[in-house]
Formats: C-alpha cells, structure tokens, sequence
C-alpha cells in the first residue's frame, strides 16, 4: 500500500503532474496531426522533463561530480591544516534584512565544525553579503552559529566580501600569503556536487587542497522507485547541471 501511494503521489505533484499534462498534450497533437516540428518538439520536452526529474538525470549529472572525490570520513583527516568552508547561500527575512543560513551552507558549516573539533586548527569561513541585499553577510551569520556553538574566537577566520566561488579561492589565498600559510594547504569544504569545480579553482590559484565533501543532494543507489519523477530529483539534476554550466564557464574564463 504505501508503494502504490508513493506511485500515485509522484504523479499527482510537480514535476511529475506537469509530465501528465505534457503526455496529454502530446497525444492531443499526435492525434490532431498538428505541426511535426510543434510535436516533435513536445516529444523532446517530454522526455527532457522526464530524464530531469527522475534517476535517469541524478545518474547521467549528479552522481558524476559528487563521487569524484572520496566519501567524508573524520578519521582520513588528521592533519592541522586550516579548514576552509564556502559559503552556499543566506536568505533574508524582515525589513532589517535578518540573515538566516540557508540548509546548504549550515551543511557545510556543520561539516567544517565537525572537522575543526578532530584536528583543532583555523577554520576560515569564506561567503560575503547576498546580491541585491543590504543585510549581513553569511561570514557574518555564520560566526554567530559557530560562536554558539563554542569555537575558539581566535580559530574563526572570517572573509565577508567573496560573492562566488572564484573570490572564494582569491581572498583565502590572499589571507593564507599574509601569513606565509601557502604551503601547508587547505582543508576545502563544500557540497560533493560543488568541489569539483572549487578543487579546480583553489589549485589554479597554486593552493594545495584536501577535499571535504559536505553533504549529497540524492542517493547513488537507486532503487526502482527513484525512476518515477519526483522533486528531490529534479533539484538534485539542476543542481549538477548548474555546476556542469559553471566548470564550462570558469574553464573559459580561465579561472580552473
């Protein structure tokens, strides 16, 4: 009973309800003999639509990137190497615009605390104010979470101005040739789907990196379930096409 409901609730919620009304509409142009490019190109939605929102898209885009660096494990780190955490996003709340972390970013976050209490060494947290907001940056809200939870004030490193994953790498370079801190490396914490291009942009800026990967957007397994459309697929296929588009760009851009 509860598979069938699962069947069912996949099909009767975005995305899978607008995969029903795609096939519908398809049919209805199939049957009408409308235009074969207009049908062909409803064809092509459908099963673009379909691949996004099922395990067919996690596999072909996700699984990809988040398994090029090995699984997050405490005790491969020992290490005193700094620790450095990317920022994945803030939302604002309120006209003061209160910063809150967003689920992503408090992964990361959690990630890099977690590692912090293994290795006990410097933890630079590196995320500056959201774009189109006058509020705090997420440095700024994310050295309130860790002072809550007890790091060392003099451990906390935090760099407020970076607004992508390029100046992540620029201002932690340019706060570790201050302290002649280039040698040592890095520990690098961020979403498994996210480090293949961060690992790719510290190393271009001449950081030794050790990859953390913070947090998976789906399973790597999949079970026959996972082939019905849902949206924690979708957000997962988008997410890694995202990092797909942004490697393209930062490979022209010269910045990996």
């Amino acid at each position: 009973m509860i598979v069938l409901e699962k069947i069912i609730s996949s099909f009767v919620s975005p995305p899978g309800l607008f995969l029903v009304i795609w096939v519908v509409i398809t049919v209805y142009l199939i049957k009408k003999r409308s235009n074969r490019l207009i049908v062909g190109l409803a064809c092509i939605s459908l099963v673009l639509m379909y691949i996004l929102s099922s395990a067919v898209g996690v596999m072909l885009f996700l699984i990809p990137l988040e398994t090029k660096f090995p699984y997050y494990n405490i005790s491969r780190y020992d290490k005193e190497l700094p620790i450095v955490v990317l920022g994945g996003g803030i939302n604002y709340f309120g006209e003061k615009g209160e910063g809150k972390l967003n689920p992503i970013t408090l992964q990361r976050l959690v990630t890099g605390y977690r590692l912090y209490k293994e290795v006990e060494t410097t933890l630079i947290f590196t995320g500056g104010q959201g774009i189109g907001h006058s509020g705090p940056s997420e440095a700024d809200v994310a050295g309130e979470f860790l002072r809550e939870l007890g790091i060392n004030q003099e451990a906390l490193v935090l760099e407020n101005r970076a607004r992508n994953t390029y100046e992540n790498g620029l201002y932690v370079r340019d706060y570790l040739e201050q302290r002649n801190g280039l040698d040592r490396g890095v520990y690098l914490v961020t979403s498994a789907v996210h480090l293949p291009r961060a690992v790719g942009v510290f190393r271009r800026l001449n950081l030794k990196v050790v990859p953390v990967p913070a947090g998976y957007f789906a399973d790597h397994t999949q079970g026959w379930l996972d082939f019905f459309p849902a949206r924690s697929n979708l957000n997962a296929t988008l997410a890694a096409i995202h990092e797909w588009i942004g490697l393209l760009w930062y490979k022209v851009r010269g910045r990996i």
